[in-house]
């Protein structure tokens, strides 16, 4: 987590801005997904909207906004709910820091006040689960809150954790000691630490937060809670299996994300690396064939990066100059949940400080279990790449002449889309995804390009 310094506080102006990850669309698939037949393709999506500030505030503030709900004005209510207690934890965070430049000064100096606010798609299926994770340092103080999002996709509302349930179901018993049991556990075995008594854990609530993940229930808790602050916000797994009789039968029908994170640092090499496994596939095969696929780059190049990391700084402190160590980061980016899935993993190695980002994309059928490439988007015999090229060379020329973008020229520049080519869906558009330094200077980071599925006639 990158983290700005305070220096002062004025009036904090932001400026509200959309980074599109991949927005909704209807499609009408037959053996492909852009031709035309009747029944139709649910996809509900995710654009992030960040807030950035003028000044020295330090914030990082990216939510989602969701796309894809057939329910139009409950989309926009929980779209604005959201946004809404963003901006009332950066307006909070603003006066703390007002309040303390306009009292009183210590020696100690200017505290950081500081905001970071991400989200992460958990599961979908018949249950749409996100969580909405908000840290804040006041003057030196974290607190973090975590915020969780369950959409019946079905009937398009929120849902609380009794809807998961049959009536007169005793979830609540059930589930309370699952946690006092786990509590127990971990106390016994030193690996948690928990209040006890009137401070402690006694049961959950009537409007308990939870999300769905996997064949589980997660119940999480907000940080000091039910456990000192060292334990962050503490989570508990309780497994549909317990739960049998008493869930109801659409809730055990979903494909979720776990993310698996590791994260190393030695004076020569920096390793952290969050990587997708995609959990509840009905074909377990190709699950397991794809979750071995998005992370099999990396174990050849960790070693290799480590290798040379460990020479480089032995050769600088040889010859007495100052060197950084070599990295690799890998994220992930959950783009659109629902009958297509499609994510992407992003793997940046820096080598001394420099370094470009490499992007693998990924789109999923769902229903048939299979991974789909750009020709499947189309009829067979249908000349699509023709269609493609010709509008990325129209919107480079534009781009070029108003100055809006600047692209390499002849060989090396963009001559034509390949059959493995990088791509995702977004609103009503195919965007065309090219490598940093492919087609343009590294300025242009990696350029995409934005083809309206209307030049797709009887395609």
């Amino acid at each position: 987590m990158k983290v700005k310094k305070i220096i002062a506080l004025g009036l904090v102006s932001c400026m509200i801005f959309s980074h599109p990850f991949y927005a909704s669309y209807s499609i009408k698939p037959k053996a492909n997904f852009v031709a035309a037949e009747k029944e139709e393709v649910q996809i509900v999506s995710f654009t992030t909207k960040v807030i950035d500030a003028e000044d020295d505030l330090g914030l990082s503030i990216r939510i989602p906004v969701i796309q894809g709900l057939r329910d139009i004005n409950f989309q926009q209510k929980l779209n604005e709910r959201i946004e809404k207690q963003a901006i009332k934890d950066k307006e909070d965070l603003k006066q703390e820091a007002r309040e303390y430049l306009e009292g009183p000064k210590e020696e100690i100096g200017v505290p950081h006040y500081e905001l970071h606010i991400e989200y992460d798609v958990k599961s979908s299926g018949n249950i749409l689960s996100f969580t909405i994770s908000t840290s804040k340092n006041l003057g030196n103080n974290w607190e973090d809150r975590v915020d969780c999002y369950n959409i019946d996709l079905q009937n398009n509302e929120l849902i609380s954790l009794k809807d998961l349930f049959i009536n007169e179901s005793n979830y609540q018993e059930l589930i309370t000691t699952e946690i006092q049991k786990e509590i127990k556990l971990q106390m016994e075995e030193e690996k948690g630490f928990y209040f006890e008594g009137e401070q402690g854990f006694s049961n959950i609530s009537d409007n308990q937060d939870f999300y769905l993940q996997g064949a589980h229930i997660i119940i999480p808790f907000s940080k000091y809670s039910i456990a000192p602050g060292f334990m962050g916000n503490p989570e508990f797994k309780i497994p549909f299996s317990i739960m049998k009789t008493m869930l109801k039968p659409e809730v055990n029908k979903g494909i979720s994300f776990k993310r698996n994170e590791i994260i190393s640092q030695t004076d020569y090499f920096i390793k952290n690396i969050q990587l997708p496994e995609i959990q509840g596939l009905a074909d377990i095969e190709f699950q397991e064939k794809l979750n071995k696929k998005i992370g099999e780059h990396l174990p050849g190049l960790i070693k290799g990066l480590e290798k040379e990391g460990r020479e480089y700084i032995k050769y600088a402190e040889k010859e007495g100059f100052k060197a950084y160590p070599y990295e690799i980061h890998v994220d992930y980016d959950v783009k659109s949940v629902g009958d297509i899935l499609s994510f992407t993993v992003t793997t940046f190695e820096a080598k001394g400080g420099t370094g470009a980002p490499r992007v693998d994309y990924y789109n999923i059928d769902t229903r048939e279990n299979r991974e789909l490439d750009l020709s499947s988007l189309f009829l067979q015999n249908k000349n699509y790449k023709k269609i493609i090229d010709a509008e990325i060379r129209k919107q480079i020329k534009e781009q070029m002449e108003t100055e809006a973008g600047f692209y390499f020229e002849g060989e090396a520049g963009f001559n034509g889309i390949t059959n493995d080519q990088g791509f995702y869906l977004q609103d009503e558009y195919l965007v065309i995804c090219f490598s940093k330094y492919s087609i343009a200077p590294g300025a242009a980071g990696n350029p995409e390009f934005k083809i309206p599925f209307s030049i797709f006639t009887d395609m």
